[in-house]
């Protein structure tokens, strides 16, 4: 992990330095590091991913990840996690036949209660509530 964010870091650099016109704003200059912190969360999802591992992955501080993450991003690495998840979790319910428990638990949940919250409040509506719309539909 160190020996990628280090190879990052100094594709980043050469990067700028032929690059003169980099557009800040838009984040260009940070693209490799975000789309290495944005690899690793979708590679990670069913693991229990820390702030720390994202900075020590790309090189920031925990502001500047934020702040770079959510103006490229808009929303936070761990709202982009979650919203990963939710997704996963709406695959499985729809080619499996896990059970709810079972699904939160290969999605990063260890408690199916804060799983079924988190779904609810990211969505309106629990994974019951999913399932039985696609098969009255």
């Amino acid at each position: 992990m160190y020996c990628q964010s280090l190879l990052i870091r100094i594709l980043s650099e050469a990067s700028q330095r032929i690059k003169h016109d980099t557009d800040t704003k838009s984040g260009s200059s940070n693209k490799p590091e975000l789309v290495l912190v944005k690899n690793y969360l979708y590679d990670n999802y069913h693991r229990d991913v820390q702030l720390r591992e994202l900075q020590q992955l790309s090189g920031w501080s925990k502001n500047h990840l934020l702040l770079i993450f959510r103006n490229y991003m808009g929303m936070s690495p761990m709202q982009y996690l979650a919203w990963i998840r939710i997704n996963k979790a709406k695959e499985l319910a729809i080619q499996t036949n896990l059970t709810i428990s079972e699904i939160a638990e290969r999605v990063g949940y260890s408690d199916v209660h804060t799983f079924g919250r988190m779904f609810k409040k990211k969505t309106g509506h629990s994974l019951s509530q999913f399932c039985a719309n696609l098969i009255h539909s």
